[in-house]
């Protein structure tokens, strides 16, 4: 931007503001533009820099507030200083006003002597001589105040419960310390809403309602971490006549234990319902597919029993015998440690998803060289992702459903495939075979214990593995499901939330 030429000020302002400026003796003026640049510099005290064709940021006096200066651009507005010294001129104080003057787009600073200023200030103090009774008791007044304050201050502060006042406009006017624990900072002359952990409508719309017919209630608050808090509240209106000094003073209390502690027990009670169903379940099937077995060795037993048998049937007989104990030890083992998955609790770190599926792979490697199953793993994104758990149930989890996959799977060329993706803030494995799979009409059965649906003749298992696998899942707040591919076998769907 180009800068204006330096004024004349001998040249004839006229009645101009300039002019009668000019003309007045005691009043120092400089004029610049909005660039910084001096036209004009007349009756300046000697001390200041100022100086016509030079630039206000010569001046230390400016250089800081230079900005705040050309803010007054279009406003008419007037930036004041009272008593100012200048560098060098200690003994004497000015008072300066800087003024934009949108007529002639230009800045003006006028100085002033201080001295005249406070000379004239004596002169009214002395005429005040005679109101000093009446600002007497005015103090007094003040010091009355004051000591209510400090009351009030008191109170606030060692009061044991979260306490405020608000005004008409629901500002506040005073707030107890356990109100502001909540903000960590001052209030006083702030909104309502500002003092809490979220935004509480309804709490606020009772507030506003001229009846005070709402006197308490329970308000969900959710700050912008997502933290959700709960309180309990009560209002109380101190009424003025004409509504203009209202008054309410509100009570809070964080209630957000109470009602964790009280969902919890909701959860725990939830929880023990579905144990005590699980039990009875588990309690049934232990019954039913114990039972077998030992009504064979019991027939078996009677058949040894029996006068007359051959040799050949003693030893037949004590095989079948031998065979059902073996398989009566297998459900035990099986329900043991189903039983120690109920019962124990997970242990948790954080470790990588992909990391327990390759275990189980290893584990089940020769078995799997064997048959000449081929492994697929894709990761999609997600050979990172990170799960928190016992590593070692999550990793028999899938060692089952690989065992599974081998052992039912009578393909000539059969394969397994795992696939991993990310749902939100879950992580998904889908852990498909090409084997004969599971009928719809009974897929849902397959996690109840001692089901063997589908199973081939000469294929040893106690059907317990699936319901591990649920259990194992469920332990870690994940879900297993079985589904059937359009193109035959059977499909995994283990989801996991992502650490």
């Amino acid at each position: 931007m180009a800068r204006r030429a330096p004024l004349n000020s001998a040249l004839p302002f006229g009645g101009n503001l300039i002019g009668a400026i000019l003309r007045q003796q005691n009043i120092g003026i400089a004029v610049f533009d909005e660039t910084g640049a001096i036209l004009l510099a007349d009756k300046l005290p000697a001390a200041s820099r100022l100086k016509a064709g030079g630039a206000l940021d010569d001046d230390p006096l400016f250089t800081g507030i230079f900005a705040e200066i050309l803010a007054l651009q279009g406003k008419s507005r007037v930036m004041e200083f009272s008593g100012v010294s200048l560098p060098g001129d200690a003994g004497n104080k000015y008072d300066i006003r800087i003024r934009w003057q949108a007529t002639i787009g230009l800045f003006i600073v006028l100085f002033h002597s201080a001295n005249e200023r406070v000379a004239f200030e004596t002169k009214i103090a002395q005429d005040a001589r005679e109101r000093r009774l009446l600002l007497e008791t005015i103090a007094q007044q003040q010091r009355q105040i004051e000591a209510q304050n400090a009351l009030m201050a008191s109170f606030s502060r060692h009061v044991p419960a979260a306490a405020a006042m608000l005004d008409a406009d629901l500002r506040y006017v005073l707030a107890s310390d356990r109100w502001i624990e909540q903000t960590g900072a001052p209030l006083t002359g702030r909104p309502f809403r500002e003092g809490l952990p979220g935004p509480a409508k309804r709490w606020e719309a009772a507030l506003r309602r001229k009846d005070g017919a709402i006197k308490s209630g329970v308000e969900k608050l959710v700050d912008a971490k997502g933290r959700t808090r709960w309180q309990r509240w009560e209002q109380h209106r101190l009424d003025d006549k004409d509504d203009s000094g209202a008054r309410t003073l509100v009570f809070a209390q964080d209630i957000t234990k109470a009602v964790e502690q009280t969902e919890r027990l909701r959860q725990q009670a939830r929880q023990l319902t579905v144990l005590n169903e699980d039990m009875r379940g588990f309690a049934l099937a232990v019954a039913h597919d114990l039972r077998a077995p030992v009504r064979q060795i019991q027939a078996f037993a009677r058949f040894l029993a029996e006068p007359g048998q051959a040799p050949g049937d003693l030893v037949e007989n004590g095989a079948r015998i031998g065979l059902c104990a073996d398989r009566l030890a297998a459900m035990l083992d099986s329900l043991l440690r189903f039983a120690r998955i109920e019962a124990a609790p997970a242990e948790s770190t954080t470790f990588p998803l992909l990391r327990a599926i390759k275990a189980a792979r290893d584990t089940l490697a020769e078995p799997l060289r064997a048959r000449a199953m081929g492994v697929t793993v894709v990761a999609k994104g997600m050979a990172q992702a990170r799960v928190s758990g016992d590593e070692g149930l999550l990793t028999l989890l899938f060692q089952n459903l690989f065992d599974n996959a081998l052992k039912y799977n009578n393909a000539a060329a059969p394969r397994l495939s795992v696939t991993l993706r990310r749902k939100a803030a879950l992580v998904e494995v889908e852990i498909e075979d090409n084997g004969p799979g599971i009928p719809p009409q009974i897929i849902g059965k397959a996690f109840d214990l001692f089901q063997r649906l589908n199973a081939p003749k000469g294929v040893t298992g106690a059907g317990v593995g699936l319901a591990l696998c649920r259990k194992i899942a469920e332990a870690h707040q994940g879900a297993i499901r079985l589904s059937t591919p359009r193109e035959g076998g059977l499909r995994a769907t283990l989801t996991l939330p992502l650490a």
